[in-house]
């Protein structure tokens, strides 16, 4: 069985083996974003998902069932999806073979996070640990660490807004330059993301949650260092960093990035609209 993903441009073909179990993972995974692979050009990354315990992973935390024996374990099972997968793009010099663990609490999510941030890498693109929510055809990204409110803003204090990605998005540029944001399937299998797959960006903002609201400008060197904090990047060559660089460097330029202190109502929209009045 084979499940495709197109986002933004770039097409992930997920290949499910007989076992029932994972058919399901991966249809229920792409229900909002399956095109069907044999309806378009070659993929970019073929994933196929493997079930072995334990493989290549030492940390015992995540183990479903271990098997003691005279103090020593002699059996883990790890209920995890395990993948292997091919990259394509070998005309973009872009080629190659992986194996990924699939921990955490969604692991298709992990596997298909890792392949799209080589992508975007590849395509001077960014994948971003951000929220984002449109309002008015314009994207407000939020940006911060696991547990900062990235979700929390786009599904429960967007104020009447529509929720573009909750956990990672993807920011591409078009022709002119213009800095557009773009859905990703990550994390919103739980909410509802049935609005526009994409718009502009009209401000990016470093959440922290705090006793009141308030919204700080930032000088271009500390968002390039705070973007640079949620961009997923997992390689490190040359040429790769360079282009995460000069992405880096587009946004910043921009020239709307803040820090947002914020407590646990929509109280602070009001502040961005001050705050990026004029720019849209």
């Amino acid at each position: 069985m084979k499940y495709t993903l197109l986002i933004e441009g770039h097409t992930i073909t997920l290949c499910a083996d007989g076992n029932a179990s994972t058919i399901a993972e991966f249809s229920s995974y792409t229900n909002k974003y399956e095109l069907g692979g044999e309806r378009h050009s070659p993929s970019d990354v073929i994933i196929k998902a493997e079930f072995v315990p334990g493989w290549g992973n030492e940390n015992r935390s995540n183990a479903n069932e271990i098997e003691m024996e005279d103090g020593q374990i002699v059996r883990v099972e790890m209920n995890r999806i395990l993948a292997s997968g091919t990259l394509t793009r070998a005309g973009h010099g872009f080629a190659g073979k992986f194996k990924l663990n699939g921990d955490g609490p969604d692991p298709i999510d992990g596997v298909v996070s890792f392949c799209l941030s080589l992508l975007c890498e590849e395509s001077g693109e960014l994948l971003l640990h951000s929220s984002a929510v449109t309002q008015d055809d314009h994207a407000y990204l939020f940006l911060g660490h696991g547990g900062a409110g990235k979700t929390t803003i786009a599904v429960e204090l967007n104020g009447g807004r529509t929720p573009l990605s909750v956990d990672r998005t993807l920011v591409a540029f078009d022709e002119d330059g213009t800095a557009i944001a773009h859905s990703t399937p990550f994390g919103d299998r739980n909410h509802d993301l049935s609005g526009p797959g994409k718009a502009p960006i009209a401000g990016i903002f470093f959440i922290e949650q705090a006793d009141e609201h308030r919204i700080l400008p930032v000088d271009p060197f500390e968002a390039t260092r705070l973007i640079l904090a949620q961009t997923i990047a997992p390689t490190r060559s040359r040429a790769t960093v360079q282009k995460v660089m000069d992405a880096v460097g587009k946004l910043v330029d921009l020239g709307c990035c803040y820090k947002l202190r914020f407590k646990k109502d929509d109280g602070f929209w009001p502040l961005i609209d001050e705050a990026l009045a004029g720019r849209k």
